[in-house]
């Protein structure tokens, strides 16, 4: 019984670490040491600039530190889970089904460092 206790205690535990450091807002220095940011810009540029340089459906804008923040403050993870799935009016991957997991998470990463 002491036992079960202290797993479940322990297991609690990691299960919180976990949850907070996945939630920490990203710092724009690692996603540029993380990501390839040229890389990000071009499919930027080719695939997400149409909505969100505009802001069509609430897209937000690269630059907009407030909107960015908010998207952000659960998280890098989400965010790009979001982009890859799609999101309210945004298509899975922005419509363009054969960018990788990594290209889209390229391109939230420019715009997230172009926005904090």
């Amino acid at each position: 019984m002491r036992r079960s206790l202290y797993s479940a205690v322990v297991a609690c535990s990691l299960f919180l670490c976990q949850q907070s450091l996945q939630a920490a807002p990203p710092d724009p220095a690692a996603l540029r040491t993380q990501h390839d940011l040229v890389r990000g810009g071009s499919i930027y540029n080719s695939t997400c600039a149409v909505c969100h340089n505009t802001g069509i459906m609430g897209a937000p804008k690269p630059g907009d530190k407030v909107a960015w923040s908010a998207r952000v403050a659960g998280g890098f993870a989400p965010v790009v889970a979001n982009s890859i799935k799609g999101f309210k009016g945004m298509p899975a991957r922005g419509g363009q089904l054969s960018l990788t997991d990594a290209q889209i998470a390229d391109a939230v990463a420019f715009m997230v460092a172009k926005s904090l």
